[in-house]
């Protein structure tokens, strides 16, 4: 298959047609570089340049010794990447990279609000917060291997995911439907 133009994209040219056309393209792809960037499920609407500079660095990384990193240290390389905050780097430490993170993004927060697992003063993260679910989350899996750890991340990640989109909007929720849900 021939190797897709990324250089070809305007700014402009990522719009809706764009994006499906280049998710496409990316889904098709068998290289770990492109196969990440569709895992995390990223709207495509970022510029060019940010999707670059992560492919090349997993490219790049993924040959050397990131893996090596202990888990406190890993964050900061991708986090100084173009783009890459604290939601993303997570994401790619734990979809490319197989190391366990949990990934604290809007869903988790809106979730874990509404379920009483963090107070209803809680707007956006913060260390104690992040703390808090941290700890819950891997004294959950205390029990598991490495291995385990990292695909029950993942599918838990997409279980908040997928309950945020489908039951925890952010207007007119629908509580009573939520599988989470329960009657106090």
């Amino acid at each position: 298959m021939a190797q897709f133009d990324y250089a070809s994209l305007s700014d402009e040219a990522l719009n809706e047609d764009g994006a499906k056309e280049l998710r496409k393209h990316m889904q098709s792809q068998h290289s770990k570089s492109e196969d990440i960037i569709s895992k995390l499920n990223f709207n495509i609407i970022a510029s060019k340049r940010k999707l670059n500079a992560i492919r090349d660095f997993i490219v790049t990384e993924s040959e050397g010794g990131f893996n090596n990193l202990s888990r406190h240290h890993a964050l900061k390389p991708l986090q100084n990447l173009i783009s890459v905050g604290d939601e993303t780097a997570p994401k790619i430490a734990l979809f490319y990279f197989r190391l366990p993170f949990v990934i604290f993004d809007e869903y988790l927060l809106r979730v874990s609000k509404r379920h009483r697992w963090l107070s209803a003063d809680s707007n956006k993260w913060n260390a104690t917060n992040r703390a808090h679910i941290n700890n819950a989350i891997f004294s959950w899996l205390i029990r598991c291997d490495e291995e385990s750890k990292i695909e029950r991340l993942k599918a838990f990640h997409a279980l908040i995911n997928d309950c945020g989109n489908l039951y925890c909007a952010k207007e007119e929720p629908n509580c009573k439907e939520c599988p989470l849900y329960v009657k106090f």
